[in-house]
């Protein structure tokens, strides 16, 4: 999970990790939860990421990681999703080389996919520029020239007013 900053990122992971310590999850999924696994799991915390059992016990990545990307992005991690949550936010709209820094980070973490047919990546967030990373990201294109993503947009606020509350969006990676 990829957010602007790294404690974004972490908010999300927290609500992960407390949703596979549930005890109906436990028992739903034995194979694959662990009964204790603040002591059984080989990673099971926010800050250094949440480790399921899993087939192959070769992988050292975490399951699900919290990155971010101007502050705190991963290193040496290859994953298979990446889930962008919360890139852009209000404050870096001020700012041109903020906005722009974080652009270029997003564009540095697709390095950390690992490069097979089975990548995912999906983007969502609030848009708050109109040059701003998300829009940037909404323009890109593959080299044949259709969309790298799949847009879907919602009004910018709920109620459809300028200043209105601010609605979300998300993007979906394209591979046809």
């Amino acid at each position: 999970i990829f957010s602007y900053k790294k404690p974004l990122a972490e908010k999300f992971l927290a609500s992960i990790k407390q949703a596979l310590e549930s005890k109906f999850l436990k028992t739903l999924f034995p194979d694959v939860l662990y009964d204790n696994p603040d002591r059984e799991s080989p990673s099971w915390s926010v800050m250094n990421g949440i480790t399921v059992r899993r087939k192959n016990d070769t992988r050292t990545e975490p399951t699900v990681y919290a990155s971010g990307l101007s502050e705190g992005m991963a290193t040496g991690f290859h994953a298979e999703r990446r889930i962008y949550d919360d890139v852009e936010t209000a404050d870096m709209a001020g700012s041109p080389d903020v906005m722009n820094d974080c652009y270029d980070k997003f564009d540095l973490s697709s390095f950390l996919g690992t490069k097979t047919a089975d990548d995912l990546e999906r983007v969502v967030g609030t848009f708050y520029h109109w040059e701003g990373p998300l829009a940037r990201i909404q323009r890109l294109k593959k080299p044949d020239g259709a969309s790298m993503y799949h847009a879907r947009v919602i009004p910018g606020t709920k109620d459809g007013q300028p200043n209105g509350e601010p609605e979300r969006c998300d993007f979906t990676h394209r591979e046809d």
